[in-house]
């Protein structure tokens, strides 16, 4: 009787550990996480080990994949870790030595997913493929589009994930695109000729009446909803130009850039900034 009690008990134990495991190994933790979104960005943006980077987790980026996700009682846990990399600013390298590295060309930041479940990394904006691996982190995290405000919420997400994780492009008001376009000539131009070309710009704009929905905006359209955002875009004279994106936006959240249609200033008129 003992010794089966002892067996039972074996059994039971063995089970246990066996199910422990498998949770453990099924769980990613944030420092992980971590480590992983920055040797796929060194990887894959072929680094070189001296170069210094920093992982910034973005968790308002997790909870807008997570107000998605489909949930079932018992299971309930966010798909992904989101984290900016960078490779600027200080690094302690040792309790005597500390770095400061400023970006000779340009903010340069790039974002990265990781699966919570299997540490799996996806290469968001900043990187080549960022559309396709945006697509194959919302099939893997179980995803749920369902009404078109849910498109409209969903396609600000799916824009700053793949092309604007600072949120510096995308417009949500007139008063915002008013101060954005002038951040944008003093950051570009000293004082004198950036006052000249705001007010040209801002002048010219004003004039035009564009009829202009800012925000997001969307509307059924097979496989689920057509999406519209506005946004602001630098153009190689270095001077913005706003723009509207059309997304397409399935049910299970994969989303596509169907278009983007330039609405101030267009190529042709460009030449008068000059």
């Amino acid at each position: 009787m003992r010794k089966t009690q002892r067996i039972a008990r074996s059994l039971l134990i063995g089970v246990a550990l066996v199910f422990f495991v498998g949770v453990c190994q099924g769980q990613v933790d944030e420092q992980r996480a971590k480590e992983i979104a920055e040797t796929a960005t060194r990887v894959a943006s072929s680094y070189p080990a001296a170069k210094l980077l920093r992982a910034h987790r973005r968790e308002d980026l997790e909870d807008d994949l997570f107000r998605f996700q489909t949930k079932s009682p018992g299971r309930i846990a966010k798909a992904a870790y989101f984290f900016v990399i960078s490779g600027e600013g200080y690094f302690v390298l040792s309790p005597s030595e500390a770095v400061y590295v400023d970006s000779e060309d340009g903010h340069v930041v790039h974002l990265v997913a990781v699966s919570t479940k299997s540490g799996e990394a996806y290469l968001l904006s900043g990187f080549k493929n960022a559309s396709t691996e945006f697509n194959r982190l919302v099939r893997d995290s179980s995803l749920r589009i369902s009404s078109k405000e849910d498109a409209e919420i969903y396609s600000v997400f799916c824009f700053t994930a793949i092309n604007d994780p600072s949120s510096f492009r995308l417009i949500s008001d007139r008063r915002q695109l008013k101060h954005k376009i002038e951040d944008y000539f003093y950051s570009n131009y000293g004082e004198k000729k950036a006052r000249a070309f705001y007010d040209r710009w801002w002048a010219g704009f004003s004039s035009g009446q564009f009829m202009v929905r800012f925000g997001a905006l969307a509307k059924k359209s097979a496989p689920g909803y057509e999406a519209f955002v506005t946004t602001i875009d630098g153009s190689a004279k270095k001077i913005p130009q706003l723009l509207v994106w059309a997304l397409q936006i399935s049910t299970d959240g994969t989303c596509e850039t169907k278009v983007s249609r330039t609405l101030y200033p267009n190529d042709a008129n460009l030449g008068r900034f000059q």
